[in-house]
């Protein structure tokens, strides 16, 4: 059986004023994810999340094909210490 899995994943663009932060809280939702998504004090978007392997991928995949970000957008994805997060939702960073 596939372990539950924690990913930091950074989004390095200034996406505020965007609503992308609220279509990737409805995807990771949607996807069944848990963790947290906001923006961090540069504008860019930062993702705590947990989950399994193939939500990841269409998560990761998500923030890659997002039309507010542009071609070249550097998406920066580190494994971390599972934090046992029980639903998806907004925070500060």
């Amino acid at each position: 059986m596939d372990m539950k899995k924690h990913l930091d994943i950074l989004i390095h663009e200034d996406l505020r004023n965007t609503g992308f932060v609220f279509l990737l809280l409805k995807k990771a939702r949607h996807l069944d994810l848990a963790g947290r998504v906001g923006y961090n004090s540069n504008g860019e978007v930062f993702i705590e999340v947990e989950g399994f392997s193939d939500q990841f991928e269409l998560l990761v995949d998500y923030c890659k094909k997002n039309p507010n970000s542009g071609e070249n957008t550097r998406i920066e994805i580190l494994p971390g210490e599972v934090k046992n997060y029980y639903n998806f939702e907004m925070s500060v960073f």
